[in-house]
């Protein structure tokens, strides 16, 4: 298998380096900001973006080490404009369980301790954090996302750019709309609107989500 490159070297970015390391399937990191990376991985340091037109395309896979999906998909875009070629790969963890007919995008990442069940489907660039859970017949728009031990029934939606925290359940049948965050901890059981920030137990609207607000700080 071709070695990963990850675009960002910051904390999620790290993690998910670790366990590429462990299996030896890890390149390096591109970051406008050499600064960014930490003592232990500075040697893994490829460079810019300016990087991607130097290498061919062939020789590597890609993925992005950023927690939100809203800045993924201004990474997304803007590689686009740029006309840079990217070969985005796909790393599902050794230690998830991801059922043979689950459907999963590009530039996704599965780590270890998830579980996806029977006819989920996956987006682009997708990123389900350490012990998600997905039940059966699952939708995860692209650039969605999950923190830690998020759990989710039977035939949940989620909405493009939208993120799950840490520990919350979502009951069988919800929709998440887009560009949408439920808080650490929440009980999702009934239908959210776009754009929009919920928590609690049972999860409640609590207010609009601004635009480019950093909600994993």
């Amino acid at each position: 298998m071709k070695k990963f490159v990850i675009i960002g070297s910051g904390n999620h970015a790290r993690v998910i380096a670790s366990e590429l390391l462990k299996k030896k399937k890890f390149l390096g990191f591109v970051d406008n900001k050499k600064t960014k990376i930490s003592e232990q991985f500075k040697k893994y340091y490829l460079g810019n973006i300016e990087f991607f037109k130097l290498k061919k395309s062939s020789q590597y896979q890609v993925i992005i080490g950023i927690g939100r999906g809203d800045l993924r998909s201004k990474i997304v875009k803007k590689i686009n404009r740029k006309k840079i070629k990217i070969n985005w790969g796909i790393f599902i963890s050794d230690k998830a369980l991801v059922m043979p007919n689950v459907k999963i995008g590009e530039g996704s990442v599965v780590l270890k301790g998830c579980i996806i069940n029977n006819n989920c489907e996956l987006g682009k660039h997708c990123h389900l954090n350490t012990r998600t859970i997905l039940d059966h017949d699952n939708i995860l728009s692209d650039y969605t996302g999950t923190g830690p031990g998020v759990i989710t029934g039977g035939n949940v939606k989620v909405g493009f750019e939208s993120f799950i925290g840490i520990g919350s359940i979502i009951k069988n049948n919800i929709k998440i709309d887009t560009q949408t965050v439920i808080g650490s901890g929440s009980v999702v059981v009934k239908n959210t609107k776009k754009k929009s920030i919920y928590f609690g137990n049972p999860a409640k609207f609590k207010r609009l989500k601004k635009d480019n607000e950093n909600y994993l700080k």
